[in-house]
């Protein structure tokens, strides 16, 4: 039987909460330091731009098969699973790392597996919420998660990751398994896993998927920002996949140097969104 959802968030939304802020500094950390040592395993730019793109390709092929699944799991139990076999993943790569064993072929691997379960894992987060809180705080709440994120993931984690590696390249990797571990300890202690709907469960995934590309090209706006992301985030990919290498070979960095730039990126993209916000509201206004 599913659990009341409180009017103001309670101690299912905070363990929700800092499940979140836990693994997105484990990202964090993960993020910065995964150029990084593919960067130290080769320098073909071919090879290190190989790892961006197995890491999203999981998106690409699965996104919405693993949307499917999430209106069909009960979805705490997923998130569970799914970040304690993350962790086997990263704890495998860290001990890869640690023995001087480490190859391409095991980076992308690993990098491969996160981001399949990055698609379950994160869609299931963002539909486990309304379970959590009542529809009145949805915005407050999605305003904390957000937040942690940037704080955790962009500010914090990234020059930490990089320091961490310089300290031994094994341990960020192993710094990301824990936060996995502990976020799905964190989950398992929320009561609602928001159970599918029956009707969800008489379709099937392909009749799922169809209705929900349909629903998307009818809806205009949203196929617009679809599409419109879509190529935006591939000019970036192909931008950002030999960034560790420009940045050390022709600016001359430090690892440490490359975290804190990363950070500066975060800073630019959050002082862009500050200034987008207040124009909005402005033009609203009139």
């Amino acid at each position: 039987m599913r659990a009341p959802v409180s009017a103001r968030p309670g101690a299912d939304f905070t363990r929700l909460w800092i499940a979140s802020a836990v693994s997105n500094v484990g990202d964090g950390v993960a993020m910065a330091a995964g150029p990084l040592l593919v960067a130290a395993v080769t320098d073909n730019p071919a090879y290190v731009a190989g790892a961006v793109f197995v890491q999203q390709l999981p998106w690409l092929l699965f996104a919405l098969i693993s949307g499917a699944f999430v209106d069909r799991l009960d979805r705490r139990r997923l998130v569970m699973i799914v970040n304690l076999l993350r962790a086997a993943a990263l704890a495998a790569l860290m001990l890869t790392v640690a023995t001087g064993t480490v190859t391409v072929a095991v980076i992308y691997l690993v990098l491969f597996l996160l981001g399949t379960g990055e698609t379950l894992a994160d869609t299931a987060m963002s539909a486990l919420l309304p379970a959590v809180v009542a529809p009145e705080r949805l915005p407050a709440a999605n305003a904390r998660l957000y937040a942690s994120f940037t704080i955790g993931n962009q500010f914090v984690a990234k020059p930490l990751g990089a320091w961490l590696f310089v300290v031994s390249a094994a341990v960020p990797f192993g710094l990301n398994a824990l936060t996995f571990a502990a976020a799905a300890a964190l989950i398992a202690g929320i009561r609602s896993g928001a159970p599918a709907a029956p009707e969800t469960q008489r379709s099937s995934v392909r009749d799922a998927v169809a209705a929900g590309l349909r629903w998307l090209w009818r809806h205009r706006l949203l196929r617009t920002l679809g599409l419109s992301m879509g190529v935006g985030n591939i000019a970036f990919g192909a931008a950002f996949a030999v960034f560790v290498l420009y940045c050390r070979d022709r600016l001359g960095l430090s690892e440490v140097g490359y975290g804190f730039l990363l950070t500066a990126f975060a800073v630019g993209g959050l002082a862009g969104t500050t200034v987008a916000t207040r124009l909005t509201r402005a033009v609203g206004s009139t």
